[in-house]
C-alpha cells in the first residue's frame, strides 16, 4: 500500500478532518483515506457514460438481443 505524508496543514483544515473522522468513527488518517478514495472513483455520470458505451458496443457485435423475461417466466412455470 502506498504512503502519503503531509507534515503541515492548517488547523482549521486539521479541526474539521477531526470532527469529520469523530462523526465517522475513524482516525484522521483513515478519514482522509476515505476522503481521497471517494474522491478518485469516477462519478455516477462518468459510469452511466461507460456502461453505454459498453452497451453500444456489444449491440455492435452481437445486434439487439430481444427481451428474454417472457421465456424465463415460462421456464418458472416448468
Amino acid at each position: 500500500m502506498g504512503k502519503i505524508v503531509r507534515l503541515e496543514i492548517d488547523e482549521a483544515l486539521h479541526a474539521t478532518l477531526t470532527e469529520r473522522a469523530a462523526i465517522n468513527g475513524r482516525s484522521v488518517e483513515e478519514e482522509v483515506g476515505a476522503i481521497l478514495s471517494q474522491a478518485a472513483r469516477p462519478g455516477r455520470a462518468a459510469l452511466i457514460e461507460k456502461l453505454q458505451r459498453e452497451q453500444d458496443e456489444l449491440a455492435r457485435k452481437y445486434g439487439v438481443l430481444s427481451d428474454s423475461t417472457p421465456l424465463m417466466r415460462n421456464l418458472k412455470n416448468c
